[in-house]
């Protein structure tokens, strides 16, 4: 080489490479110089930019990745509020895969509408928690029925920015019928316990077993031990001239298949 020119690249103060010039005919000059350090600083700037983008395009492709991978639902949604500040509606603005699964609904169907328009049966007290959220900052964990997705959800929600609110959820409605099937079934027992004859017993029998199969219809018969009588108990009142518990002859029973089925 005949002679050489560097400029340092300078981020943050610190020098991350340098910019480098050769074989000028007649030699660098000091304006030679000073227009390599300018090119240095602009270089540098466009590196720290290249720098920035590729860690955020990583960053946004990591994000992006977690978001459609997630096992649990996630949406992001802003909140409406009334005249008076109250909240009265919120509007979906982005939901995962996993919220699809979780909820049924398609992203393509709900972006960019509210939920009174996609779920006109939403109870207020799902807005009225997520407008807490969204408008003080504060989260929230709670579980909840929804009527109009006949799914119970367990759902951590808390804030971006004023204004919107995000939330992480899974669907715990297998746990929660599990709940109540165990609830039902140690109120037959109490009952059974409790009873002086097993007769005196039947509502709860009946009652338990309706809670735990969520039938509408549903009656039990007990038979005597000679197999002549049967106490017969419906539970929902559509044969009132049954009531609970009423004593009928078992041959009477027999010949009605549509009575020792309710109906």
């Amino acid at each position: 080489l005949d002679n050489v020119l560097f400029a340092p690249l300078t981020i943050g103060g610190k020098v991350v490479g340098t910019l480098g010039l050769a074989n000028k005919p007649g030699g660098f000059t000091d304006n030679d110089a000073r227009m390599a350090t300018a090119f240095g600083e602009i270089a540098a700037v466009a590196l720290r930019n290249s720098w920035s983008l590729q860690a955020l395009k990583i960053s946004e492709e990591r994000y992006r990745l977690l978001f459609n991978q997630m096992l649990n639902g996630f949406a992001l949604h802003e909140i409406i509020c009334d005249a008076a500040g109250q909240p009265v509606d919120y509007r979906f603005l982005e939901v995962n895969p996993a919220f699809e699964r979780l909820t049924g609904l398609r992203a393509g169907d709900i972006i960019g509408k509210t939920v009174r328009q996609v779920l006109p049966g939403t109870e207020e007290q799902w807005i009225d928690t997520y407008g807490r959220v969204a408008l003080t900052g504060e989260p929230a964990h709670f579980e909840n029925y929804a009527q109009d997705l006949g799914r119970y959800y367990e759902v951590t929600a808390s804030s971006p920015k004023r204004g919107q609110f995000a939330v992480v959820f899974n669907d715990i409605s297998q746990r929660k019928r599990a709940e109540a099937e165990l609830q039902a079934t140690s109120n037959m027992l109490d009952a059974l316990n409790a009873a002086p004859d097993v007769t005196t017993a039947f509502p709860a029998i009946v009652a338990g077993l309706q809670a735990i199969t969520n039938c509408q219809r549903l009656s039990l018969a007990l038979f005597d031990q000679r197999r002549e009588w049967c106490t017969f108990t419906v539970l929902d009142g559509t044969c009132p001239e049954l009531g609970q518990g009423s004593r009928l002859r078992l041959a009477d029973s027999l010949a009605s298949p549509a009575l020792l089925a309710g109906h």
